[in-house]
């Protein structure tokens, strides 16, 4: 969960994700499970049974960094794996209701990225307060895990991004991309 990346296309929009995570732990490959009604299509991190990156039926998308502003020391209270967020989350037609029925205490810091058909949000949690804010869903950006980058390096990501988007051109050539349709599999129920 380390690094996000964000391009707005034409129809939609383009978002990578890389999981820096110890190469032994479980995952499995994406699947469709139902929580609380809804179908979400993830890849399921059998430890947890979480995941950093998962989508909707209702084309809501979401996507999980460990850490939220800078890195932090684990509290002995913080005992529910972060990838449960995201699938706590997309069980809320709004994020304000996560929000308000999510016990965050027990939850390591975390930035939370949620791409609905109108509206972008970061919820980021710092171990103490979350912070909600709405993104521009025109305008590009990358993430980098606050627990791995130093602020200076993450900087110094952000700015190989932009540069990197402004050398190739590439929202421009992104735009021409056809948005093709996406079926999702039958739903499992969570066992």
């Amino acid at each position: 969960m380390c690094t996000v990346s964000y391009i707005p296309l034409a129809h939609g929009y383009l978002v990578t994700s890389s999981r820096d995570e110890y190469h032994l732990r479980e995952t499995l490959p994406p699947g469709s499970y139902l929580h609380a009604g809804k179908k979400i299509i993830y890849p399921k991190d059998v430890r947890s049974g979480g995941t950093w990156i998962a989508g909707c039926n209702d084309e809501t998308v979401a996507c999980l960094l460990n850490g939220a502003f800078e890195k932090h020391e684990k509290k002995s209270t913080q005992v529910v794996s972060r990838g449960i967020v995201i699938l706590e989350s997309l069980q809320h037609e709004e994020l304000e209701g996560f929000l308000e029925n999510f016990d965050f205490g027990k939850v390591e810091p975390f930035t939370l990225l949620m791409m609905k058909t109108n509206t972008f949000y970061e919820l980021k949690w710092n171990g103490s307060d979350p912070f909600l804010s709405k993104l521009d869903k025109k305008k590009p950006n990358i993430w980098s895990s606050p627990t791995l980058y130093t602020p200076e390096q993450r900087i110094e990501r952000e700015k190989w991004f932009y540069q990197w988007i402004t050398e190739k051109s590439i929202t421009n050539m992104l735009h021409n991309v056809t948005k093709v349709p996406i079926d999702l599999p039958e739903a499992a129920p969570l066992n």
